[in-house]
């Protein structure tokens, strides 16, 4: 699974990262968008995943980065799947 983490996101781009299949991650505090290196190996509990729940990214070297989402359950769905047309191909 694919993932952007940002400090805000548009509208539609985050409709279209969810229809790609792309779970959008949002700073809960801005101030970490500064500590995190370009290709910095980040680990991603997906099994804590739940809509509109907070969840701690794991860096590389041991720090916490905590992370929100504004999902539905069903967008976290198509997420899941792997993207819309996967979604639809499956029902």
């Amino acid at each position: 699974m694919h993932a952007v983490i940002v400090k805000s996101l548009a509208r539609i781009h985050r409709a279209n990262l969810v229809n790609f299949g792309i779970l959008p991650l949002l700073l809960v505090n801005k101030g970490d968008y500064d500590t995190l290196a370009q290709g910095a190996s980040l680990t991603i509990p997906l099994a804590d995943i739940k809509p509109g729940k907070p969840v701690d990214l794991l860096v590389e070297g041991g720090a916490k980065v905590a992370v929100t989402n504004d999902l539905t359950a069903k967008e976290l769905e198509i997420i899941q799947s792997g993207g819309l047309l996967n979604t639809v191909r499956l029902s």
